[in-house]
C-alpha cells in the first residue's frame, strides 16, 4: 500500500509533500506531528493507548478506516450480506497459516488441534473456504 501511495505521489507531482513510514505502531517513536495521519484496516490500532498515540501524531487531520459493527435489521442484514460477502479459497496449509496470523494479531496463542478441527469443517474439494462478511467505518478528526 505504501509503495502504491509513493508511486501515485510521484506521478501526481506531490512526492515532496508525502512522507510514509512502515513499522510496528506500538514501538514507533514519534518525534514530530504530521499534517495528516491515515490508518486504514490495520490491527495495530487496537487499544486506548494506541488510539491516543494516533490522535497525538496528527497536528491537523486524521483518518481512520476500520471495521464497523454489524447491523441487526434482518432486511438490511440480508442486503448488506449480498453486497459484502467475500469468499476465498485456501489450501489446508495456507488456511492454517492464515489462522495463526489472525490469532497472532489478536495476541492469542494458536492451538494446532483446535485450528485443524475448524479448518476441516470448512473444507470443500480439498480447499478451505473462508467467507468474510464485514462493514467498514471511517473516522475523520481535526486536531485542535
Amino acid at each position: 500500500m505504501l509503495k502504491a501511495l509513493n508511486e501515485d505521489a510521484i506521478q501526481t507531482g506531490v512526492s515532496h509533500h508525502v512522507q510514509t513510514h512502515q513499522s510496528d505502531w506500538g514501538t514507533l517513536a514519534l518525534t514530530t506531528q504530521y499534517d495528516i495521519v491515515i490508518a486504514s484496516m490495520t490491527p495495530a490500532i487496537n487499544n486506548v493507548q494506541k488510539i491516543e498515540k494516533i490522535l497525538g501524531a496528527s497536528k491537523q487531520l486524521g483518518i481512520y478506516v476500520g471495521w464497523e459493527k454489524y447491523r441487526t435489521n434482518k432486511l438490511v442484514e440480508a442486503s448488506v450480506k449480498a453486497h459484502t460477502l467475500k469468499e476465498e479459497e485456501y489450501s489446508f496449509e495456507e488456511a492454517k497459516e492464515y489462522a495463526y496470523e489472525q490469532l497472532g494479531r489478536k495476541e492469542l496463542t494458536p492451538n494446532d488441534t483446535i485450528i485443524e478441527s475448524i479448518l476441516i469443517k470448512h473444507m470443500q474439494n480439498d480447499q478451505v473456504i473462508v467467507k468474510t462478511q464485514a462493514e467498514k467505518g471511517v473516522v475523520l478528526w481535526k486536531a485542535t
